[in-house]
């Protein structure tokens, strides 16, 4: 036996071991989290530079597209002129009318002034007729471009065009001819344009001309003072070519307020961040403002303890340590300029004491209670056990000194002791029997008393694990099971399944099927070849062919099968089970009898889940985007709506067809979340067009003053709760801003709940909302379903379309179904035509409204506002 004073010297050590290495894991803890911190920190700083570097690298993309697409528009018109000459040379004579103190341009209405810009033309120089006549009825193509992208972003102040003979100039937004002498203080508009041209760090015609820019390539200007009061600028140009002769150039300018704005919108996690060209220009600096400067500064003069730039700029992109402190450089990819972000060692040694100390001193705390708890249980339990130790030490070395009565202190721990080991033996052999009846149970189906799925998943067929064996899993779900359920009860849906286990028990045998799920069973078939394959389907499908009779009722089902073979699609129980569900779902996709698995199968299956995964998150990153396809009246020719549809651009599937993604979208239920984008995103944009149209006067053509939109609504949408309340403050809102709501919906919305459907409709209809039943003639209608249905319109599905040209049955069933609307009172529209000749013929049945391809294609919102003036001059 151990003596009591070295149990104690014993624990004693021990305790003092566990207080070293406990201060020892403290001290490694703390190096640990400075380390881990400071991995943190930097990829923190480098992620947030990599954000500012991608605001900046955005911006220079928009001026250099937004500069190229004026530079295009321009050429092509150019080469292909689109307005007539005769619109410059009436411009050009009516200015010679003028007085040099105003042009016509000066005297157009100011909406249209503000659309076009302003022209500034030197009285004193001649202009050759024929080009002059060639440039300007060149610039109109791009106006609808220029204006539109000064609308979207405020990155541009001025897009201009300077002729090359420094002659007249053209620039947006409008500059009265009273703005541009008092900006440049000059007398006149020849004065003015010279200062212009020969402007510290601009000289537009040039930088872009072939002297300077032989390769016709855009040019970034240096830093120079904005003419206009907007502070220090950088501009882009581009030269405008016609036939080989340099015709002018074209650019825009962006304000260093702008660049300075990025940091503000994504600012850098700690430091100092700077932008800087080729020259090493300073362009944009995160902690001193450029704006206010009368003149551009050099980085080497604003920073001359940045000693490493030079090497920092020619090196690789990425995060750099010296002893200065931490560098990122990050190049642009379509310029010469350069990003550079900076925290220096003291910045960064106050950033990791923040953010250890309060973990460090917790696990100081941590360690002081430690030790108490620890010295606690050594006086409480550890101290009376070296006592009793202590006391039988004595007995046993003179047992007269064994006393007549126990200590009550020691009878206590010998009780507890014995108890505590008799009751843990009992629940132990408790627990084993319950767990071995559990297992046993776990094995089969309550009802079937056939093997169930833990069963195949615990314990697999033994060919299996045979490399030369062949076998089949194959997986048999039973076809609108819950369709029996609902009508019959689950109690003949019960008895349909202990039918069909107890048949596929007698024909299988009780180790080859497994009762896999509700309605689902897994067959093992072992050592097959294709033979043996056909004649287990053959046993299979004979079996289910025999009607079941269940509480006086004759049922015939029908199952569909998905199969995986062994080895060639997996060759664990796992993978042939999913490669059977995915021929299983292909199979009732397909509506066949069964399927084997295919490679393809599984492309298809991974392409729709990712698609689903992809959906749920569309709405929140902006992929999706609506576009609009008119509606026009069949006798007059006029716009009388527009469908809207909506499109998906995603990163990384790309452009996905809305037949690919939308049956998806109504599975995975964010049907709702993309129907609600289309109704809101829809109405405000065609309010706002709507704004922007003319309503008399030669204006838009519309055989209703507001703007008939409409929304294809999902049965989904329109069952949920708030849908109708939704629709109905939407369509009130704005109704006063020219637009009228059409739902549309199919004839599928109304095979489950026929009467929540119709109590809908009718609220909405009643509220002004029109409904159009769409695709009619390929779903499930009666006519005396049609007859209760709530309609305004007839939509006849493009399918039929197609064919009435050379289809006598489709030209009949579409007079048929324009019969039943001009009975029922309502309109019927033809969506999908495509060709004159269904025009013709479509008119000939009575038809009252097109929609297709032959008039339009879906537009966006500024296509649409394009077509809208061209059809109100037809």
């Amino acid at each position: 036996m151990v003596a009591p004073h070295s149990l104690s010297r014993h624990y004693t050590f021990t305790l003092l071991l566990s207080g070293a290495l406990v201060l020892l894991v403290v001290i490694l803890y703390g190096s640990f989290l400075k380390h881990a911190e400071k991995n943190r920190f930097r990829s923190q700083l480098l992620s947030s530079s990599f954000q500012v570097h991608a605001t900046f690298h955005d911006r220079i993309e928009k001026a250099q597209n937004h500069v190229s697409v004026m530079q295009l528009a321009i050429e092509e018109s150019l080469a292909y002129p689109v307005f007539a000459p005769n619109q410059a040379s009436t411009f050009l004579k009516k200015y010679h009318r003028d007085s040099p103190k105003s042009s016509p341009w000066d005297n157009l209405p100011g909406e249209l002034k503000f659309l076009l810009g302003s022209l500034h033309i030197d009285p004193a120089r001649n202009l050759p007729k024929s080009n002059f006549q060639r440039t300007l009825s060149a610039l109109f193509p791009m106006l609808p471009e220029v204006v539109s992208v000064h609308q979207q972003s405020s990155t541009f102040q001025w897009s201009y065009f300077f002729d090359s003979g420094a002659r007249w100039f053209w620039v947006y937004p409008a500059w009265s001819r009273s703005e541009l002498l008092r900006a440049t203080k000059s007398t006149n508009t020849a004065e003015a344009i010279r200062k212009l041209l020969r402007h510290q760090g601009m000289a537009p015609l040039d930088l872009a001309g072939p002297k300077v820019n032989p390769n016709r390539q855009q040019v970034w200007t240096e830093p120079y003072q904005d003419f206009g009061g907007k502070g220090l600028m950088i501009s882009l140009l581009a030269p405008v070519y016609s036939n080989n002769q340099y015709m002018g150039a074209v650019g825009t300018d962006l304000a260093f307020q702008m660049m300075e704005n990025v940091f503000d919108s994504a600012p850098l996690f700690l430091g100092h961040g700077v932008v800087f060209d080729g020259r090493r220009m300073l362009l944009a600096d995160s902690q001193n403002s450029l704006v206010e400067r009368d003149q551009s500064v050099s980085l080497d003069v604003a920073y001359p303890t940045f000693l490493e730039i030079a090497r920092l700029v020619d090196a690789p992109a990425g995060l750099t340590e010296t002893e200065m402190g931490v560098w990122v450089s990050l190049p642009f990819e379509l310029t010469d300029w350069h990003f550079l972000a900076y925290v220096s060692k003291e910045q960064e040694e106050a950033y990791l004491l923040r953010q250890t100390f309060p973990y460090t001193l917790l696990a100081g705390i941590v360690t002081f209670f430690l030790f108490v708890l620890a010295w606690l249980q050594h006086s409480r339990f550890v101290r009376p056990a070296l006592r009793l130790v202590e006391f039988v030490h004595e007995v046993q070395n003179n047992p007269y000194a064994y006393p007549k009565k126990i200590p009550d202190v020691w009878k206590y721990w010998f009780k507890r002791v014995s108890q505590t080991a008799i009751e843990r033996h009992e629940l132990l052999s408790k627990t084993r029997q319950h767990a071995h009846e559990l297992e046993k149970k776990a094995i089969r189906d309550n009802l079937t008393s056939l093997h169930n799925r833990y069963f195949l998943e615990k314990t697999p067929p033994p060919w299996l694990q045979e490399k030369n064996r062949l076998g089949v899993l194959m997986r048999a779900n039973i076809n609108n099971f819950k369709a029996i359920n609902s009508v019959y009860g689950h109690r003949v849906g019960d008895e349909l399944l202990v039918e069909i286990a107890r048949r596929l028990r007698s024909v299988f045998g009780d180790e080859s099927v497994i009762r896999f799920g509700n309605d689902e069973f897994v067959i093992l078939l072992s050592g097959t070849d294709e033979l043996s394959i056909n004649e287990g389907r053959g046993r299979f499908c004979e079996m289910m062919r025999r009607p079941i009779t269940s509480h006086n009722m004759v049922l015939t089902v029908s199952a569909t099968l998905g199969m995986s073979r062994y080895p060639g699609d997996g060759e664990s129980i796992e993978e042939l089970l999913r490669k059977a569900n995915i021929a299983l779902h292909e199979a009732k996709e397909n509506r066949v009898g069964g399927l084997f698995f295919s490679d393809e199968m599984e492309k298809k299956t991974k392409r729709k889940v990712l698609i689903g995964r992809e959906l749920e998150h569309a709405v929140e990153r902006e992929e999706l985007s609506v576009v609009y396809q008119p509606q026009l009246d069949a006798n007059s020719g006029e716009v009388v709506g527009v469908e809207a549809l909506v499109r998906w651009q995603n990163a990384q599937l790309g452009n996905v067809s809305p037949v690919e993604f939308i049956g998806i979208a109504e599975a995975n239920g964010t049907i709702v979340s993309i129907g609600e984008y289309v109704l809101h995103h829809s109405m405000k944009s065609m309010s706002e067009l709507w704004t922007q149209l003319p309503q008399s006067g030669g204006g838009l053509r519309l055989t209703h003053r507001p703007i008939r939109l409409a929304i294809n609504v999902s049965v989904h949408q329109l069952l949920c709760t708030d849908f109708p309340e939704q629709v109905i403050r939407l369509h009130r809102q704005y109704q006063e801003k020219g637009v009228t709501l059409v739902v549309e919906i199919t004839e599928s919305l109304f095979i489950d709940n026929v009467d929540r459907a119709v109590e809908i409709l009718t609220s909405l209809r009643s509220s002004g909302v029109a409904v159009s039943l769409d695709d009619f003639g390929t779903g499930y209608s009666s006519l005396s379903l049609l007859n209760r249905l709530p309609i305004d319109e007839l939509k006849i599905d493009k399918s039929f379309v197609k064919g009435i040209a050379t289809d006598k049955g489709s030209r009949t069933l579409i007079g048929s179904i324009i019969g039943i609307g001009k009975n029922l009172s309502v309109s019927v529209l033809a969506e999908g035509v495509e060709h004159a000749m269904e025009v013709e013929m479509l008119k000939g049945l009575g038809c009252d409204v097109f929609q297709g391809y032959f008039f339009s294609r879906p537009l966006t919102t500024e296509q649409l506002k394009c077509f809208l003036y061209e059809q109100s001059k037809v």
